[in-house]
């Protein structure tokens, strides 16, 4: 989630840089709130790298691929995503066939839209993904009651609350 490092939409072009050099098949993402019909613009080029395709794509919350582009830098690699509903949209972008060299994400975005930290709820439990360490059961969550099964149903590190040496 490369989010949270990104600096907020103020409306105007401005570009982040990610280094994919100890990762190959580099997968990066950020997630956005958006209005319907806000329009996002993103473009990538690489440095260095000549054999560094990206793709790009939007997901709505619930995962489903909205849009994409896979096409690699300098045959038209923006991909400009008008937002088709009210929500939580996660923008992705997939590096391929190099582990080598950084990419930098250029990016127009309207100053109405936050960019936020990983917020998918895939259970849908009510905690999001960057809290809930189980994401895929909606039983496990910060709060949750806790029971003598060998399961931190809370989150908290522990397997049951005040007996650390149960194993």
């Amino acid at each position: 989630d490369v989010g949270p490092l990104m600096t907020p939409p103020d409306g105007s072009f401005q570009s982040f840089t990610y280094d994919c050099s100890a990762v190959n098949g580099c997968q990066t993402y950020f997630d956005i709130i958006a209005l319907a019909g806000d329009v996002i613009e993103l473009d990538t080029c690489t440095n260095g790298s000549t054999d560094f395709d990206i793709g790009k794509s939007a997901f709505d919350s619930n995962g489903t691929l909205s849009t994409c582009s896979d096409v690699p830098c300098g045959d038209g690699s923006t991909l400009t995503f008008t937002v088709p509903s009210d929500g939580t949209w996660r923008m992705r972008i997939s590096g391929y066939t190099s582990t080598e060299g950084t990419y930098t994400l250029g990016y127009n975005i309207p100053d109405t839209v936050v960019i936020i930290g990983s917020v998918v709820d895939a259970d849908g439990d009510g905690s999001f993904d960057d809290v809930d360490c189980d994401d895929d059961n909606d039983t496990i969550f910060p709060g949750a009651p806790e029971a003598c099964d060998t399961i931190d149903s809370d989150c908290d590190l522990e397997i049951v609350d005040g007996y650390p040496d149960f194993n």
